[in-house]
């Protein structure tokens, strides 16, 4: 274990514990857009930039992905974290004027804006790319080889419609449509026939995607084709009933 302070703040950790888990662990808050805890770190945004103490080398590095293996300590609040934190902020905002979610960080860290009503949303972070990599399994969703527009613009056949990319999007830029029968994402122009539960007629994914767990899983078809809370209401009679349960 290596002792760290953050803040202030003493806190022993695992060597190659990151600091912002460090700090998590403390309750101290440190902004994130591209960091999720399901995929790799990939230090992206930098909205999460601190200052890092070693011996006598101070730096400003990202929190999501510098990993501790010696003692040191973190500020994360000293002005040049914070100023690097409102450029880091306001070039976010020129890219995705629209993006309530960074307009809300520009307010709290006092960088002045104008929040664009319709305006881009994306700021690249490939969290949707890396979410349908790492943990669907799929390729759907690559940037585009100039390095400009945004990945979800260039989905191609392996999307099967999970969903996921919108789920983690930190700014909302992925759309998802509901009609009752389809499952529709603009941007991409993909549209995915859905289906439901066969207890209560709910939406439990796409045909696409439940098609692919069924492949993957092996789960028998009747047991995938039921929602999770007819799932838990049918286990919670058994319960109450003393039946068995099984999958």
């Amino acid at each position: 274990m290596i002792e760290i302070k953050i803040d202030g703040k003493k806190i022993k950790v695992e060597e190659g514990s990151t600091v912002l888990s460090a700090a998590e662990k403390l309750g101290i808050y440190i902004p994130t857009l591209c960091f999720h805890s399901a995929v790799k770190p990939m230090k992206v945004c930098r909205v999460c930039s601190v200052e890092v103490t070693r011996g006598e080398k101070t730096s400003l590095l990202t929190a999501c992905n510098f990993r501790v293996k010696e003692p040191l300590s973190v500020n994360t609040k000293s002005e040049d974290a914070l100023e690097r934190r409102r450029e880091v902020i306001k070039g976010l905002l020129d890219d995705a004027p629209g993006a309530e979610v960074v307009a809300k960080m520009a307010e709290d860290a006092g960088v002045e804006f104008k929040l664009k009503e319709g305006g881009m949303r994306c700021i690249r972070c490939g969290l949707c790319v890396r979410v349908c990599d790492e943990i669907i399994g799929k390729k759907a969703l690559t940037f585009e080889k100039d390095g400009k527009g945004t990945p979800y613009k260039t989905v191609n056949d392996d999307c099967i419609g999970c969903g996921t990319c919108a789920a983690v999007c930190p700014t909302g830029a992925i759309q998802v449509v509901m009609d009752g029968k389809t499952r529709k994402f603009p941007q991409g122009k993909k549209s995915f026939e859905l289906v439901k539960c066969s207890e209560c007629g709910g939406v439990i994914t796409t045909k696409a995607h439940f098609d692919y767990i069924k492949e993957k899983s092996k789960i028998p078809e009747d047991v995938l084709g039921v929602c999770a809370e007819c799932k838990r209401a049918s286990y919670a009679e058994k319960v109450a009933t003393g039946q068995p349960i099984s999958l």
